[in-house]
């Protein structure tokens, strides 16, 4: 009988891992330790579970826009904070103090006063509003949050150059503490290898960003003013923890007004114009009870003059023409003083009316608020669908980048999907060709599909 007219040669070696697995099963299911083959102990794990994992290397083809959220308090803002000087005390202890004013854009009164509008500010008659010399004026910026509570600060108001009582709110540096306002989310937020949140401006612009791995469940937000600027103090804490160091804290600059100056509003409203006018009647006034003393004089001369010509009776005509004759030249000069130093007067504030306007703060448009939407918020961006994609299959099929090592591997091996352990240690009763292949299979990478 012939035999086969092919033969096959094969070629076989024995899966140690794949065998330990199998013993390790019977040992379980018969509850008979002694017959496990191997077991693992230390090793580096490079790919792994989510639990170690640490931020993935790869970038996405880009970043798109997915949502934000609000960084504010109330319904009231953006606000207004109008950092300035103020002169108080008394004549003899005069004393010069900074005062914050601020308001709501939305806040229609403060009190029974009409509040300052966003386009009063940018038509450069703010200072005009609030009678404030403009050199007294630090800054102007708009703020998320009000520095104080609308209803715990002082009420100051004025008339405008129109004629309408306008109030703002006021407080004290060093006097008033600073309140923080805190928002809690609705669903906390946290950085990871598929979408990131960043905190910008109403221009968009980017300020900061939430680490990755770290979670946020609330805002907490302040308003910082001082002479060299002012700023959004910004916290992005899970409960009560401010996390110093950790990168939750992020400090904006908040958006500046820019504010005008003219020769006249500074000269009226720095008190000047009050001053001069005050000056020029005490000097109308000395000049008057000069007069009045050199009238007795005259009336003495005129005295002695009509003695000479005609004694007794001349006395008494001399001394009743020489009054009359000084007293009215007194009153005419009085009367020419004030009509020359009331020209003189409207001569000056003319000159400075006519000088052209500067500015001494300056400060962009209001496109931030009219264009912008005038938010600053929190934005959520999203890998681009193809890198999620991309990402998510990594992830799945080989693991999550990980780079920890560990005493014992056994747990970590446990938990299945994708692995890669470098220097994976084989423990028990197993050939060294056996050692090594399980040695070699973790460490070029395996993906475990665990069956219960």
């Amino acid at each position: 009988m012939a035999g086969p007219t092919v033969n096959t040669r094969i070629r076989w070696h024995v899966d140690y891992y794949l065998t330990g697995e199998y013993w390790r099963f019977e040992s379980l299911r018969q509850q008979k330790p002694s017959r496990l083959l191997y077991s693992l102990g230390r090793g580096r794990v490079k790919r792994g579970p989510s639990s170690l994992a640490r931020p993935d290397p790869s970038a996405p083809r880009k970043w798109e826009y997915s949502s934000k959220l609000d960084v504010k308090s109330g319904n009231e803002g953006p606000y207004v904070i109008v950092y300035y000087t103020k002169t108080g005390g008394t004549e003899q202890n005069p004393i010069t103090a900074f005062a914050i004013g601020y308001w709501g854009i939305r806040e229609a009164t403060v009190g029974t006063y009409t509040t300052i509008s966003l386009m009063t500010i940018y038509t450069g008659t703010l200072e005009e509003s609030m009678g404030l010399d403009p050199n007294a004026i630090l800054g102007v910026w708009f703020s998320p949050v009000p520095p104080m509570d609308l209803i715990s600060g002082n009420i100051q108001h004025h008339t405008n150059p129109q004629g309408i009582e306008v109030g703002w709110h006021e407080m004290y540096p060093g006097l008033d503490t600073p309140k923080e306002y805190t928002t809690v989310l609705t669903n906390a937020i946290t950085t990871t290898d598929s979408k990131k949140y960043l905190v910008t401006d109403p221009f968009g612009t980017v300020y900061g960003s939430l680490p990755w791995g770290i979670t946020a469940d609330r805002f907490v937000m302040s308003a910082d003013v001082g002479t060299n600027g002012a700023y959004l103090m910004l916290d992005l804490r899970n409960g009560q923890n401010t996390g110093l160091g950790e990168g939750r804290r992020i400090q904006l600059p908040l958006i500046a007004a820019p504010i005008t100056s003219n020769e006249l509003s500074s000269y009226v409203l720095s008190g000047q114009q009050q001053y001069d006018r005050t000056m020029a009647q005490i000097q109308q006034d000395q000049n008057m009870k000069s007069g009045v003393a050199n009238a007795g004089t005259g009336a003495i001369s005129g005295a002695i003059a009509g003695s000479m010509a005609a004694p007794g009776i001349g006395t008494v005509v001399g001394t009743v023409a020489g009054l009359a004759t000084s007293l009215l030249g007194t009153y005419l000069g009085g009367e020419v003083q004030k009509e020359a130093d009331n020209k003189s007067q409207k001569a000056t504030e003319t000159l400075m009316a006519n000088q052209t306007a500067n500015v001494i703060i300056g400060g962009g448009g209001a496109n931030w608020y009219l264009n912008f939407g005038g938010a600053w918020n929190v934005v959520e961006m999203v890998r681009d669908s193809d890198s999620l994609a991309e990402l998510s299959a990594e992830q799945s099929e080989l693991g999550y980048v990980t780079d920890s090592y560990s005493n014992d591997c056994s747990s970590i091996v446990a938990t299945g999907g994708g692995l890669r352990i470098e220097g994976l240690e084989v423990k028990g009763d197993i050939p060294p060709e056996g050692r090594a292949y399980i040695v070699a299979l973790f460490a070029r990478g395996v993906h475990l599909d665990l069956i219960q």
